[in-house]
């Protein structure tokens, strides 16, 4: 589970099924059994693609928290945030 804050909202279309979100990494916990891909990350910024209508409430400067998973292997991929909750506390 990773905890970001949302810095920009970038998407390529107006009824894009995913948008990109650029985000400053605030926390990453592992999760048993899932190998922890953005604990090396933490205080810097990340691109994420989540599905649009899982940011249907967040705002640019949001806190949210998410599963981040990585999709792609060591010539590139990208991150995707899935289960997208908004928060007003930082992460434990």
């Amino acid at each position: 589970m990773s905890e970001i804050s949302a810095s920009d909202l970038i998407s390529d279309s107006q009824n894009a099924s995913a948008t990109r979100v650029q985000a400053l990494l605030l926390a990453s916990t592992p999760v048993a059994d899932k190998r922890d891909f953005t604990r090396g990350l933490v205080g810097q910024n990340i691109v994420l693609l989540v599905q649009t209508r899982e940011l249907t409430s967040v705002r640019v400067g949001d806190i949210i928290r998410a599963s981040v998973t990585f999709v792609g292997d060591e010539h590139g991929g990208v991150y995707h945030a899935s289960d997208v909750q908004k928060t007003t506390a930082p992460y434990p």
